[in-house]
């Protein structure tokens, strides 16, 4: 009997120490599964987080802009650009000028220009075209191969003159390479300087997510302005087209950091597709914070019915 009672009495004692010690555990295990869900959730939202950062970082801090140019000007200038190499042009009927030369001749051919030359598109009113070649250093700045096939070797300070009829429909279309550079600079004391009349300038980029291409402007230049694209990345590409109108038809596009617009006598504007005009156009880029706003809110909702999990 006495082992009995005894035995009773053990089974109380351990019992009364099991249990305690088994609710004790099932309470840990669950606040560390709380835990790791929380902790997982918080690396989600980092991830995320440090992903939407970095892609809008990349996106607003790019300093690259597209710019496409149309206008109608007096003088186009092109530079050279590294490692680029120039079209070669046809002519038919025009009269060269070599080596800064009084004395023309006339020749019917290919023109090719050498890489390190400097061009020059020039037509006041509804004169002639000249196409002006210089180089920095004295040097050859192309040769002309005639239909014959006599090769003529350019020296510095050559020009192209081609006679335009301004009463025929006919138009002459050169593409043309490099840094390209609209109108003349106006200055005091001359009444001959060719000018830009009239154009446009609009910045072209890609949304941050859908890459479907925007666009920003245009931007209007008007009489007497002068348009550059500073920082080159890429060489511009283009064209000029001349024809019975006034000076020269030019379209062109550039991708450089910025573009200006320099007018005379007064700050130039600077022009570029910046961190406002990019939220602006760019609904995909408000939808990428959107997102992040909505993974932010899950995330504390989460959170915080886990700590309320782990606090009952």
């Amino acid at each position: 009997m006495s082992r009995f009672f005894w035995g009773i009495i053990t089974s109380a004692f351990l019992f009364s120490n099991d249990v305690p010690d088994t609710l004790g555990e099932v309470h840990n295990k669950k606040e560390s599964l709380e835990k790791k869900i929380i902790d997982r959730v918080l690396l989600y939202f980092w991830l995320a987080l440090i992903f939407i950062v970095i892609f809008s970082c990349i996106y607003f801090f790019s300093r690259s802009t597209v710019f496409t140019v149309s206008a109608n000007v007096e003088q186009v200038s092109i530079s050279p650009f590294v490692g680029q190499k120039y079209p070669n042009w046809k002519f038919d009927k025009a009269k060269l000028y070599p080596d800064c030369g009084e004395e023309s001749i006339d020749v019917s051919g290919q023109l090719y220009p050498d890489s390190n030359a400097y061009i020059e598109f020039l037509r006041v009113q509804k004169g002639d075209l000249l196409i002006n070649l210089d180089s920095e250093d004295s040097d050859s700045v192309g040769v002309f191969i005639t239909e014959a096939g006599k090769s003529i070797k350019l020296e510095d300070c050559s020009s192209l003159k081609l006679s335009i009829n301004n009463t025929d429909s006919h138009s002459h279309v050169f593409p043309i390479e490099g840094q390209i550079k609209l109108g003349g600079d106006i200055k005091e004391g001359s009444d001959n300087v060719p000018i830009l009349y009239s154009g446009d300038v609009t910045i072209v980029d890609k949304a941050l997510i859908t890459r479907d291409y925007y666009s920003v402007g245009p931007f209007k230049l008007k009489m007497g302005d002068i348009f550059v694209v500073e920082g080159l990345l890429l060489k511009s590409a283009g064209f000029v087209q001349i024809d019975g109108n006034k000076g020269i038809n030019v379209t062109y596009s550039s991708k450089g950091r910025k573009g200006f617009i320099k007018k005379y006598k007064t700050e130039s504007i600077e022009i570029r597709n910046g961190f406002w005009t990019k939220i602006y156009n760019d609904p995909s880029l408000v939808l990428l914070w959107f997102i992040g706003i909505g993974v932010f809110k899950v995330s504390k909702t989460i959170i915080r019915i886990q700590l309320n999990n782990i606090t009952d």
